[in-house]
């Protein structure tokens, strides 16, 4: 008679994981990775990065340089100038339809500026 008879379980061993490539996943791995990126966003606890503040200073240098205030800026874009000061603080990020807006009535390109 073993030592081991009279327990039930079979020993465990682990194996390290080794993450597939892209080319290696399959679809259903792609849908299950989406998933739980959007359960993130359902977590109350979860805290979004906060957005880059170069984009907004990117802005704000490009306002004063057409000699613009916010508010001028808000009318022209159909936008409060609370949301402009918030774009241009860095507490909120820049809905991309707005940036198109921006780089058209300023004339400018942000993405540029924010390569300089």
């Amino acid at each position: 008679m073993s030592e081991y008879e009279h327990q039930d379980w079979k020993p465990v061993t682990f194996v390290k994981y080794k993450k597939p490539t892209p080319k290696e996943k399959s679809e259903t791995q792609r849908r299950v990775e989406a998933a739980t990126h959007m359960s993130k966003l359902d977590n109350p606890d979860y805290v979004p990065p906060k957005p880059e503040k170069v984009l907004g200073k990117a802005l704000q240098k490009a306002r004063m340089e057409k000699k613009m205030s916010q508010k001028d800026l808000a009318t022209k874009l159909n936008a409060k100038p609370q949301v402009i000061q918030q774009w241009e603080a860095g507490k909120v990020p820049i809905p991309g339809n707005y940036i198109a807006l921006i780089n058209k009535t300023l004339g400018i390109n942000l993405r540029q500026l924010i390569k300089k």
